[in-house]
């Protein structure tokens, strides 16, 4: 378990750093508009690209939220992309979306029914308490009273 996490910061870490390193070169490009690809640590970025997609298909699966379909689905872009040289498959920009917005609504859900469980028992317990201390506060006065 806590392999993964290490793997993931290490390869954060070396892509803030290979950022770092690059960032004129990406700042340039993005300027004329093209997309820079640093090949060296494209494998990289695809591993961590995969652990995030495998962390985030796991936390939505937890609330029963299904991942995207794999296949091209019409309307759409494509929800999963394969890296040819590694072969690892990970979650595009839109199929991170999807996931998430799909995930938060199943968290939501979740916590709302709980909320319509717990609180009509919470407002009986409230009520009953309330009842006790009342009847608590007309026997003291009941009882300090001159007769």
């Amino acid at each position: 378990m806590f392999d993964g996490w290490r793997k993931r910061r290490k390869l954060k870490k070396e892509l803030a750093r290979v950022v770092r390193l690059h960032e004129a070169e990406v700042r340039a490009a993005k300027n004329i508009g093209v997309d820079l690809i640093i090949l060296k640590d494209e494998d990289d970025i695809s591993s961590l690209w995969w652990l995030e997609t495998a962390d985030l298909v796991r936390r939505a699966q937890r609330y029963g939220v299904e991942p995207p379909p794999r296949g091209l689905v019409t309307g759409h872009e494509p929800f999963w992309e394969t890296n040819t040289r590694t072969g690892r498959t990970y979650l595009t920009d839109s199929g991170v979306g999807k996931i998430a917005h799909e995930t938060t609504e199943a968290i939501f859900d979740y916590w709302k029914r709980w909320i319509e469980i717990v609180s009509p028992v919470a407002t009986v317990l409230i009520a009953l308490f309330a009842l006790a201390v009342s009847i608590l506060a007309l026997y003291l006065q009941l009882k300090h009273a001159p007769h």
